[in-house]
């Protein structure tokens, strides 16, 4: 073969080799944007049914307060519960991905009737609060640091101790907010079942896809995760490190979604230097979930028994269940949500005691 077409052959070589390279890069940037930009969609009010709360269900036994302070450019929408003249402090309660803060009202009500003010919101992107889309996992921490600033603005409730508590994403949120100015204010905080950073919690999710396309898919991951989902933010460990105060950690043992042996924040208390860290492991079957571990162990069972009668009324139709169809069986069967959200009174007992040994 001659020198020329040697070095012809070489060249369409490159240009093929060019163009896969670009038709990857190219290809794997939208492909992903396009992934988190669904899975960080917006969530609306009310269309679906759902197994969780309302505050239709607590209207007559939680009054509530409407507050609306801003979030960079949107307004978010939150509530205060209980009285803030006469309240022991104030605790800032932050949803988990995919809910709002309706979902956990059966614990609001717990904390405030056992003294507590407790402001409770719905993050950027959902339901009642402004913003297109939910942004990505770490913008809970920049909507709690706004929460913090609007709580600390009104004046009977200023000087009062204040207390963080989340789940899931929000248990990220008030460790991760400890590293901002806002966090300061802070004095104690109170994580369940939170991850250590937004960035392994996007990565867990891609991993559900075959090996090869994930590691295909990871750089753009990354790439993006620090361009528009808060690549330069920090970790759980990095808060409760700076702050030196008051965290109590709380992990389910068979967590399949912030799994305690690899993303949990308990999972790096190797790196924790604050001296003021508690951990507590919920391990029986009713408590050890991520969903599960803020309910109590009726509810467990409630949810238990109403599963399986569902699921043989979904066989009984003999196609996939509509949204319709699920609220007439929930009428049907009577579905109770107080009792399927009943909170783990065990548990938060314990976090009821933690918070007025160190905020009261």
């Amino acid at each position: 073969m001659g020198k020329k077409k040697i070095s012809r052959l070489l060249k369409i070589t490159l240009i093929c080799v060019a163009c896969l390279v670009a038709l990857y890069i190219i290809g794997g940037f939208v492909s992903v944007h396009l992934v988190l930009k669904n899975a960080f969609a917006r969530v609306e009010e009310g269309k679906y049914w759902s197994r969780y709360t309302t505050y239709e269900d607590f209207k007559t036994t939680l009054p509530r307060e409407k507050l609306t302070f801003m979030s960079g450019e949107n307004e978010l929408v939150g509530y205060v519960y209980g009285d803030k003249a006469s309240s022991a402090g104030v605790v800032i309660f932050v949803h988990g991905f995919g809910g709002s803060q309706d979902a956990y009202l059966s614990q609001i009500e717990f904390l405030v009737n056992r003294d507590w003010c407790v402001f409770a919101f719905d993050g950027t992107g959902v339901k009642a609060s402004g913003g297109t889309s939910r942004v990505s996992l770490y913008q809970a921490v920049y909507d709690l640091e706004a929460a913090i600033v609007c709580v600390k603005g009104i004046d009977v409730l200023a000087d009062k101790p204040l207390a963080l508590m989340g789940h899931s994403q929000g248990g990220l949120a008030v460790c991760a907010v400890l590293n901002y100015e806002a966090g300061a204010a802070v004095d104690a905080v109170v994580s369940i079942a939170g991850m250590n950073t937004a960035r392994s919690m996007v990565e867990a999710s891609a991993k559900e896809a075959p090996p090869l396309l994930f590691y295909l898919m990871k750089p753009f991951l990354v790439m993006l995760d620090r361009d528009d989902f808060g690549g330069e933010s920090y970790t759980a460990v990095e808060g409760i490190n700076k702050a030196n105060i008051p965290v109590m950690l709380i992990q389910g043992t068979k967590d399949v979604m912030v799994t305690p042996d690899e993303y949990a924040t308990t999972h790096f208390t190797n790196l924790i230097t604050n001296p003021n860290v508690v951990t507590v492991f919920c391990s029986d079957e009713w408590n050890s979930g991520h969903e599960n571990i803020v309910s109590s162990e009726s509810a467990f069972d409630y949810l238990k028994a109403a599963n399986e009668a569902l699921s043989s009324y979904i066989n009984s139709l003999g196609r996939p269940a509509a949204n319709d169809d699920l609220r007439n069986w929930a009428t049907e069967y009577g579905f109770d949500k107080l009792k399927a959200n009943e909170t783990n009174g065990v548990l938060f007992g314990t976090i009821n005691d933690f918070l007025h040994i160190f905020c009261t």
